[in-house]
């Protein structure tokens, strides 16, 4: 589970921890209301689909990048 673990907190590093991020100083300014259903709504679906988008690039990334070889010696 070691290697599944890292990935994950990678993915979190990438995709959520940015959006959590986001939201968080969005309140802290007053831009956003958690007790207000509309901004609720709204941040769900712009979240959703940011992540989406963040999610996509971590995939991308992740397949193309380098793998190294092991040689024996």
């Amino acid at each position: 589970n070691n290697r599944v673990e890292r990935v994950w907190q990678e993915v979190n590093a990438r995709v959520g921890f940015p959006i959590k991020v986001a939201f968080v100083e969005m309140e802290d300014n007053s831009m956003l209301n958690r007790l207000d259903l509309t901004h609720l709504f709204a941040t769900s679906t712009v979240g959703c689909s940011v992540a989406r988008v963040l999610y996509q690039r971590f995939i991308d990334g992740w397949n193309n990048r380098s793998v190294p070889s092991k040689r024996e010696g």
